[in-house]
């Protein structure tokens, strides 16, 4: 029950996101690829909200993920052992919004 409750309340928020990112997408999903990167517990809510992108907005967001993905962080922690935080969180992401999501071009985020 939780969780359908949790969906519900996210519907006027998704919405609200869709329509700001209508016009120009990028900027919105920088700050929301960010934000799940530092912030593991947010990705199920931004996947929902996803539902309502455009077109657009998937190649938008497969863009703002190659983007971070090539920034030149490091991506194994200090340790030489374990994968950094970021890179553990983006991957998790990807992984929600492509089993979601089939207007993800998962062949580009793949090549890379």
């Amino acid at each position: 029950k939780d969780t359908k409750d949790n969906k519900d309340a996210l519907k006027p928020h998704g919405r609200l996101l869709a329509k700001i990112g209508a016009g120009n997408p990028i900027p919105m999903l920088e700050v929301l690829v960010n934000q799940v990167e530092a912030y593991s517990n947010m990705t199920n809510c931004i996947v929902e909200s996803f539902k309502y992108l455009t077109p657009l907005g998937f190649d938008a967001l497969t863009f703002v993920i190659l983007v971070n993905l090539s920034k030149g962080r490091d991506k194994v922690k200090e340790d030489g052992t374990n994968i950094s935080d970021w890179l553990q969180n983006l991957a998790k992401f990807i992984g929600a919004v492509c089993r979601k999501y089939q207007e993800v071009e998962i062949s580009a985020l793949a090549q890379y």
